[in-house]
């Protein structure tokens, strides 16, 4: 899908531009690698999240710690995604076409 996606792109740029297979491999292995450290960023999250709550002593308290990490990791990453990951997402794939 990535591949057809980088096509399309080159395609509408560059009509009649043609880019062999190597190329388009290696630009979508970049997308791919960059979904990857976003999710290990959230990986990382989630875990210390988890230490935070667990060294929290009470179990109501610990309870309440790690809901308020996760909802306030979900508020920032929504608040993201809607603007700065879209824009980074679509810069990234701009600057690999050309």
């Amino acid at each position: 899908m990535l591949s057809a996606i980088v096509k399309d792109a080159i395609e509408v740029k560059q009509p009649g531009a043609t880019w062999n297979q190597l190329e388009i491999n290696v630009k979508v292995y970049r997308h791919i690698e960059n979904i990857k450290q976003l999710n290990s960023d959230m990986f990382g999250q989630v875990k210390n999240a988890i230490i935070n709550a667990v060294s929290t002593p009470g179990e109501e308290a610990r309870h309440e710690s790690l809901k308020k990490d996760i909802i306030e990791m979900y508020a920032n990453l929504h608040g993201k995604v809607r603007r700065e990951v879209a824009l980074e997402e679509t810069s990234e794939a701009w600057n690999s076409i050309y």
